[in-house]
């Protein structure tokens, strides 16, 4: 039997990996191991799908918040749109046609 004094270096200490141990077995099991098993993975998927419905919930709200800002800004800016653009027509009646504008090359 090799005991502590016998270990050269940290390579030879084993462990889960170099044992080569599973945390479940290869053979077939009890039913009432199997039945432990399931129910223990039943539950951790139920907690998981419980988990992403309560997401799902938050994301849609929030989905729902930013459509509802969305619709009020863009409205906002079709109102100071058509207000700017009443505003516009107005002064431009007032110039005289063709304008102050002078034609003018540019070289680029």
């Amino acid at each position: 039997m090799r005991g502590v004094k016998h270990i050269k270096g940290v390579a030879d200490v084993r462990t889960a990996i170099s044992a080569h141990y599973r945390n479940t077995s290869r053979t077939k099991g009890t039913p009432y191991l199997e039945i432990l098993s399931l129910g223990m993975e039943k539950l951790r998927l139920e907690s998981e799908l419980e988990a992403l419905d309560k997401r799902k919930q938050r994301i849609h709200s929030r989905l729902d918040e930013i459509r509802d800002s969305l619709d009020a800004t863009i409205q906002e800016v079709q109102e100071k749109d058509h207000t700017a653009s009443e505003a516009s027509n107005g002064t431009a009646a007032n110039l005289p046609t063709g304008g102050p504008w002078h034609t003018m090359k540019a070289e680029y």
